[in-house]
């Protein structure tokens, strides 16, 4: 075994302060508290009239990142891609490419045990 830390940028959104409570519970790697913290903030979000794309697209990267170091990649996959989807940016095809890839490494792994 080995640790390998993945340096990952999560979206601040002043607006919504459920997001930050998201980001905190992430920094305690309560992954899957995150996520529902981050879930409730996109609805809060979503129900913002000025709100922007780039915001919405930050809290469903923060959702995927949550889901993916929770170890739920192919949920992950979903919410960056709905990311990318509202906002193109680099940093969500680097999520993407590397969610995949964990996957990949994960089948490989299994595969070893066989």
């Amino acid at each position: 075994p080995y640790t390998e830390i993945i340096p990952v940028k999560l979206a601040k959104v002043k607006e919504v302060p459920q997001n930050d409570v998201g980001i905190a519970q992430f920094q305690a790697k309560n992954y899957d508290l995150a996520a529902r913290q981050f879930h409730e903030a996109l609805g809060t979000a979503k129900t913002l009239p000025k709100i922007k794309p780039r915001d919405l697209a930050g809290i469903n990267h923060n959702i995927g990142i949550a889901c993916e170091f929770g170890g739920h990649w192919p949920q992950a996959l979903a919410w960056y891609q709905q990311a990318i989807a509202l906002y193109p940016d680099a940093q969500y095809t680097q999520s993407i490419n590397r969610c995949k890839q964990r996957e990949t490494d994960r089948q490989e792994l299994a595969n070893q045990g066989k």
